[in-house]
């Protein structure tokens, strides 16, 4: 099954980090509490997808943070990236098996996974800058990535830290993210 561009993290997350294109993923969490990073961006922001409830991120047990928006609720770990970019992951949250009625053609049973997905955060202090990095040649290219255009898989933290900072080589500062969170002037 190909992937269209949007539809690894729709699978996976809130509505507003389901709009980012492309696709990393490992086959099991990477990120843990033993090697996260503590991150600096807690607090309520406005939904660019024109929601009118905020964004709410947390901070929740250890080195975990918790993203939350009405109802729904996530928790999720960082790794900071260079200066200013956190590589941040989330596990898939079907923890027990649901069912799948999508139309006649697409029903059945949703089974839990502990596929991670991964996006990119670009801190400036005041907004969050949501980037899902895409699965480049010279990314498919790295030690330990496979994959194809549409999702690159890693089996190992020290290789997705390899390549995230390889994406970020290429960011410039007039570059905009896929979204950008403001602070919520609810």
């Amino acid at each position: 099954m190909n992937l269209s561009p949007r539809t690894c993290l729709r699978i996976m997350l809130l509505p507003l980090l389901a709009s980012l294109a492309g696709c990393w993923m490992s086959t099991e969490p990477l990120i843990d509490e033993e090697n996260a990073s503590t991150v600096p961006f807690l607090g309520k922001y406005s939904d660019p997808e024109g929601s009118d409830a905020p964004l709410v991120i947390s901070a929740a047990d250890g080195q975990a943070f918790e993203i939350a928006q009405g109802d729904r609720s996530d928790l999720h770990y960082a790794i900071a990236i260079g200066e200013d970019f956190y590589l941040v992951q989330f596990v898939d949250a079907v923890k027990k098996p649901q069912p799948i009625d999508l139309g006649p053609d697409l029903k059945g049973t949703r089974k839990p996974t502990q596929i991670s997905a991964y996006f990119l955060i670009n801190w400036d202090g005041e907004e969050i800058a949501l980037f899902e990095p895409e699965c480049r040649d010279d990314i498919l290219g790295m030690k330990g990535v496979e994959g194809d255009a549409t999702a690159c898989v890693f089996g190992d933290l020290e290789d997705l830290k390899g390549a995230a900072s390889a994406y970020i080589e290429d960011f410039s500062k007039s570059s905009k993210g896929v979204d950008v969170l403001k602070p919520w002037e609810g």
